[in-house]
């Protein structure tokens, strides 16, 4: 049976990101094809759901079955190559505009380094993304908050980290930012596996079984986040160490059920039984 998936870095069998666990040989594809199935995969890392779509229509009638993946439903923007990102999301759900209003505000005490792609980019890259991005949301959905602190140069960006675990190992205190309100994704993981304190804005971890102690969970509020910062950071030695390892003890319990290799094979063996009557 021939299989075609289409989507961003979910369907992406190598993902941009060189620290990435969603490997080839450990993907929910790569158990599918050991289930005897035969996949083509058009996933592209950072695209939108257009992207996936100009795919589909191109490639579809060569398979049996399509399987669509992906990160956010609400990637559903059509963009010139390059402008494909997500980093100006206009919708309410997006932490896009908190990301960058943090960003301004601990670059005056110097209180937070930044990582990440397009990061000082310039009012022109910022805006003419934002505004590609606004006009092909749904009129229902943009919330214009998302505008917020655009263009703004910020003196704390370290630039891209080449190693996660590297950039992790220079920090005691990470602060972990979700794209979306919506869901927990792995940079969730990739922080508790740095064994360092975690402030988490995103999705209520207790939607998914990850007990409250994994991570510090804050509200989205720039100026609560910034004082939780600062707060840990006057902490003592001793101190920082005993919240460390309580969230490491938390993360532990649950460790074995959120394992990548685990649940992309539940994944794989999921879609399998739901094409199993149409083989």
């Amino acid at each position: 049976m021939k299989i075609g998936v289409f989507g961003d870095s979910f369907a992406d069998r190598t993902p941009y990101n060189p620290e990435s666990p969603f490997k080839e040989d450990e993907s929910w594809i790569a158990d599918m094809e050991s289930a005897g199935h035969k996949i083509t995969s058009y996933g592209k890392t950072g695209t939108s759901t257009w992207y996936s779509f100009q795919q589909f229509i191109a490639h579809c009638e060569q398979f049996d079955h399509i399987v669509f993946c992906y990160s956010s439903l609400h990637r559903m923007h059509h963009l010139p190559d390059g402008l494909e990102d997500l980093s100006f999301l206009t919708t309410p759900d997006e932490l896009y505009s908190l990301r960058r209003k943090i960003a301004s505000i601990t670059s005056k005490d110097e209180s937070l380094d930044i990582y990440g792609l397009k990061w000082n980019s310039g009012k022109f890259y910022d805006y003419l993304n934002y505004f590609y991005k606004l006009v092909s949301t749904p009129i229902n959905l943009i919330d214009l908050k998302s505008l917020s602190y655009l263009g703004i140069t910020h003196p704390n960006y370290a630039g891209i980290s080449q190693n996660k675990k590297i950039t992790y190992s220079n920090y005691r205190i990470f602060l972990i930012l979700e794209n979306s309100i919506e869901y927990v994704s792995e940079k969730l993981f990739d922080a508790a596996a740095a064994r360092g304190i975690i402030i988490y804005i995103g999705a209520n971890i207790s939607q998914y079984n990850i007990p409250p102690d994994a991570v510090i969970q804050i509200e989205p509020d720039a100026i609560k986040i910034h004082s939780k910062i600062v707060e840990l950071q006057n902490l003592s030695t001793d101190e920082q160490y005993q919240i460390m390892e309580n969230q490491q003890r938390a993360i532990l319990s649950i460790s074995k059920s959120w394992y990548c290799v685990d649940v992309l094979k539940q994944l794989a063996n999921d879609i399998s039984k739901e094409i199993a009557p149409y083989e």
